[in-house]
Formats: C-alpha cells, structure tokens, sequence
C-alpha cells in the first residue's frame, strides 16, 4: 500500500513539473518559430524590393523584432531604415 502511495505522489509532482514548465517552453518556441518566419519574410522583401533600392539587413535582432511584433515589426525596420 504504501509503494502505490509514493509512486501516486511521484507521478502527481511529475505531472505538475511538466505542466509548469511547458507554458515557458512554449513562449520560446513561438518566439523562435516567429524569428525564423519573420527572417524569411525579410529575406523574400530584399529579394522583391532591391529594383526600388528597399534592403534591410538579416541578423538575429532585425530577425527578432520581426518574430515578436510581426508586421508592425516590420513596419518599424523599414522606417528606421528610411530615416536612418
């Protein structure tokens, strides 16, 4: 009787540690699935704006601001880029 009862509280604090930790680790996956695709977005935009003289460098901070606030995001690069 009392192994069940230790192995109910071990799988009890298990489950509880998992459903803690996987609201972070979901932040961080949006937030690196969102810098790839904002990456990817900035990379086809260089491509099609280059004729009209429209390029924004990739690196990890451009990449980020696109992954986190999206096109807004981008918004702000392309007038930072107009203005700087």
């Amino acid at each position: 009787m009392q192994e069940i009862l230790i192995f109910i509280s071990v799988l009890v604090a298990v489950v509880i540690s998992a459903w803690l930790f996987t609201g972070p680790l979901r932040f961080v996956w949006k937030i690196m699935l969102n810098s790839v695709l904002g990456g990817l977005a900035l990379l086809v935009v260089n491509y099609i704006c280059i004729p009209f003289g429209i390029n924004i460098g990739i690196n990890p901070i451009t990449c980020l601001t696109c992954g986190v606030l999206g096109l807004p995001g981008f918004a702000l690069l392309l007038i930072l880029k107009y203005i700087l």
